[in-house]
């Protein structure tokens, strides 16, 4: 075990670099091949098959017709995020827009997390503000024996 772990090739040597960025796997590339060759000929079969009744073809095609829901946009007015207050005021909204069903109580907890990053950025600014001020009016004496 002299060798160091996660290092075993020295620089330079080609044998250890893996494989070339942005290739891909042979396998992959004629499964897609395939695929796009037969593309037509499937789809119409699972067609044919959903139309039958097959129930796992049907689910297939109205996948392919209608993907999966993804986050809706939220249609909010613009919230301040200035400072503390208005932070205050624009959760107050979003629990507004909660309770008069404009957003889901989902899609509120997203906003509601976004504002409480904010909130958390505004109060380290104003720590280190703080801290700032205290250090430049503390003697240089008290300075040093911190």
């Amino acid at each position: 075990m002299s060798q160091v772990r996660g290092r075993p090739f020295q620089p330079g040597n080609s044998f250890g670099r893996g494989r070339p960025k942005g290739s891909q796997n042979k396998a992959t590339l004629l499964a897609q091949q395939l695929l796009q060759e037969h593309a037509k000929p499937v789809m119409r079969k699972c067609l044919v098959e959903a139309l039958k009744g097959d129930r796992n073809a049907s689910r297939l095609c109205v996948e392919r017709i209608l993907p999966a829901c993804r986050d809706r946009s939220i249609q909010l007015p613009r919230l301040p995020i200035g400072t503390a207050a208005d932070l205050d005021t624009s959760t107050q909204r979003v629990v507004r827009a909660i309770a008069d069903g404009k957003i889901t109580t989902n899609e509120g907890e997203t906003v509601a997390n976004i504002l409480e990053g904010r909130r958390r950025i505004l109060e380290t600014r104003d720590l280190d503000s703080r801290l700032k001020a205290l250090e430049q009016g503390a003697p240089r004496d008290e300075r040093r024996a911190a």
